[in-house]
């Protein structure tokens, strides 16, 4: 039972009133709901936008002409877009939630760009790696590293 209320509160979560066009990507430490290996099929084919990025506990700021996202595509596998480049890859998570990437890492596409935006999609591609934790609340998908210094915040895209 308690299985089926987390599931149906994530659900509830992800699929509540989108239709604002602000988001808002900050949140309490309570309203957000750890993800866990019951719960992370609700976000299949849903795409999220990269919104915030803070590595080493220092914000990243997005170039604005980019577009970076996240989408879990089902059983365990991963895609989006990078910056300039489409990447995928597999997903692991255990029973408590706790994520690691299958080897050896992710797949792209390999197109050149400004070199901005290539530094950019590599800064993200390699924050993305250290991701252990996903959080869900209001419109946010949050990723986080084991010590916290890496976080990642995704709104969902329409």
């Amino acid at each position: 039972m308690r299985i089926f209320r987390s599931t149906l509160l994530i659900i509830a979560v992800v699929f509540q009133g989108c239709n604002g066009s602000d988001h808002d990507t900050s949140q309490s430490l309570e309203d957000r709901v750890r993800l866990t290996v019951g719960q992370i099929d609700a976000l299949e084919g849903i795409e999220w936008q990269l919104a915030n990025m803070i590595v080493d506990n220092h914000e990243v700021t997005l170039l604005p002409e980019s577009t970076v996202t996240f989408s879990y595509v089902g059983d365990g596998k991963v895609a989006g877009l990078a910056s300039i480049n489409r990447y995928f890859g597999n997903m692991l998570m255990n029973g408590d939630g706790e994520i690691s990437w299958g080897e050896p890492g992710f797949g792209t596409t390999r197109m050149g760009g400004p070199p901005e935006l290539m530094n950019q999609e590599n800064e993200f591609l390699k924050s993305l790696r250290t991701i252990r934790r996903m959080y869900l609340a209001n419109h946010t998908l949050t990723m986080e590293s084991e010590n916290k210094s890496v976080k990642l915040e995704f709104v969902k895209r329409r």
